[in-house]
C-alpha cells in the first residue's frame, strides 16, 4: 500500500521511518481511510512493548504519511533468509510477538497479517510488530467487502482464506505458522504458488515438524496440532499460551528408544536379543553334546574291539590257554 523511507527528524535529531501511501492509492477514498486507520490502530498501541511506535500522522503533496520509529536491526524475515536460528532466539522473538498481539487483541485490534517481514528488530534484537495496514479495529467502519481476502498466503488462516472476518484466533494461527518456520526452517504449507499455499491452509493436513527436522521433540507436533487447527476455537486461548506450550515442548527431551526397538524393529523377522542369546546358548551346547556322543561311540567301538580280541585270539592270555591243549595233543 505504500513506500517506506528512512528520514531525519530535524527537531529531535533522530532517524525515523516514514511510510507514505502509494500514489496509485492516494486518490482512493477507501485506501486513504484504511491507511489512516492503520495509523490510529498503531497509535493506540504505541505505549505497548514490542509494537512499532507512531510519532505523527501527516500529509505531503496530497499523500498521507505516518512517521514511526526507525528500527535498525532489520526484520525476522531477513534473519530467516540467512539461515536457521537457535531455538532460544526463536522463542524470544515469538514471546515478544505474542505480547504485542495479546495487547492488540485486548484493545480490539486484529493484525490480520502476522509474518516475519512485519516483525522488525531493534539494535538489541527485540521484536517490534509493525504494519497494521490491514488491521481491523473494533468500532471502525468495515472497509473490506465481504469475501475479500486480505493477508499473505504463506501465513493466512483458513477462515481468512475463505474470505471470512479475521479474529484474534486468526493472528494466533499466523503466529503458529511463523513458529513452525522458525523451528523447522520452512513454512508448514509451502507451495509453488500463493494460490496453492492458501488452499493448503484450507484443506491440507497439518505436517509433522519432526518429519521436517527429526531432531525436534515429538511433543512439538501436539502444540502445532492446536496452533494450526482449522477450527479457530481449537487454537490456544492467547498468543502467550501458544509460546509457553512451544517452550515446554522444546524442553521435553524425547524418550530414548528401548534397545530392542533399535536392534530389531517390530516388523523385522530377526530374533530379539533375548532369543538370540538363548539360541547362542543352545548352539554353544551342541558341540559339547556331540563330543559326548562321539566319546560314547568311541568307547563302544573300543569295547567291541576288545571283545573281538578275546573271541578270535590275538596273543592275549586267553588265546594262549586255548592253544596249549592243541600243542600237547600234537606232541603225543
Amino acid at each position: 500500500m505504500g513506500e517506506v523511507y528512512r528520514a531525519t527528524d530535524t527537531e529531535l535529531e533522530r532517524s525515523v521511518a516514514v511510510k507514505v501511501l502509494a500514489d496509485r492509492y492516494a486518490q482512493q477514498d477507501e485506501a486513504r481511510a484504511r491507511f489512516r486507520r492503520e495509523a490510529l490502530a498503531a497509535a493506540r498501541l504505541s505505549a505497548a512493548p514490542n509494537v512499532v511506535t507512531v510519532f505523527d500522522v501527516a500529509e505531503h503533496d496530497g499523500r498521507p504519511l505516518i512517521v514511526m520509529e526507525y528500527l535498525e536491526g532489520g526484520s525476522v524475515y531477513e534473519r530467516l533468509r540467512a539461515g536457521r536460528v537457535p531455538h532460544a532466539q526463536a522463542l524470544t522473538w515469538l514471546a515478544h510477538t505474542a505480547e504485542a498481539l495479546d495487547r492488540a487483541h485486548a484493545n480490539g485490534i486484529v493484525h490480520r497479517d502476522v509474518k516475519p517481514a512485519n516483525l522488525l528488530l531493534d539494535r538489541d534484537g527485540n521484536v517490534h510488530v509493525s504494519d497494521f495496514g490491514i488491521a481491523s479495529a473494533s468500532g471502525a467502519d468495515m472497509l473490506t467487502e465481504p469475501g475479500t481476502v486480505l493477508g499473505t498466503a504463506g501465513y493466512i488462516s483458513p477462515e481468512q482464506a475463505r474470505g471470512e472476518p479475521a479474529t484474534p484466533a486468526s493472528d494466533r494461527y499466523a503466529l503458529g505458522v511463523v513458529a513452525f518456520e522458525l523451528l523447522t526452517g520452512r513454512r508448514p504449507f509451502a507451495g509453488d504458488t500463493p494460490t496453492t499455499e492458501a488452499f493448503a491452509h484450507l484443506n491440507a493436513s497439518i505436517p509433522r515438524a519432526v518429519d521436517v527436522d527429526p531432531t525436534l521433540p515429538p511433543a512439538l507436533d501436539v502444540v502445532f496440532e492446536s496452533a494450526l487447527a482449522k477450527d479457530p476455537a481449537a487454537r490456544p486461548a492467547t498468543a502467550r499460551d501458544l509460546v509457553q506450550q512451544l517452550r515446554e515442548a522444546l524442553e521435553t527431551a524425547p524418550a530414548p528408544d528401548p534397545p530392542s526397538t533399535k536392534v530389531m524393529p517390530r516388523t523385522s523377522r530377526t530374533a530379539s536379543p533375548t532369543r538370540q542369546h538363548v539360541r547362542r546358548d543352545h548352539h554353544s551346547r551342541r558341540p559339547r553334546a556331540l563330543l559326548a556322543v562321539l566319546g560314547a561311540v568311541v568307547a563302544l567301538v573300543l569295547g567291541l574291539a576288545l571283545a573281538a580280541i578275546v573271541t578270535t585270539g590275538d596273543g592275549s592270555p586267553s588265546s594262549q590257554a586255548r592253544t596249549t591243549p592243541w600243542r600237547r595233543n600234537r606232541s603225543t
